[in-house]
């Protein structure tokens, strides 16, 4: 993953509309059907990704 979420964020909508995938598919069928997390489980992770890092920083600042 890129250190800049937006920008991961950006590709992964780009992504999901040039493949035609379901953003957000029911639980059961992404965890029988997909090997991958979903665009929208891998979008949420990259702005936890980015909530953490920038709570590292700030404490760091402190």
């Amino acid at each position: 993953m890129t250190d800049d979420p937006a920008a991961f964020i950006s590709a992964m909508r780009k992504l999901a509309e040039q493949n035609l995938a379901d953003p957000d598919p029911p639980a059961p069928i992404e965890a029988l059907l997909y090997d991958h997390p979903s665009i929208r489980n891998r979008i949420t992770m990259a702005l936890e990704y980015q909530a953490m890092r920038e709570e590292q920083r700030a404490t760091r600042n402190e």
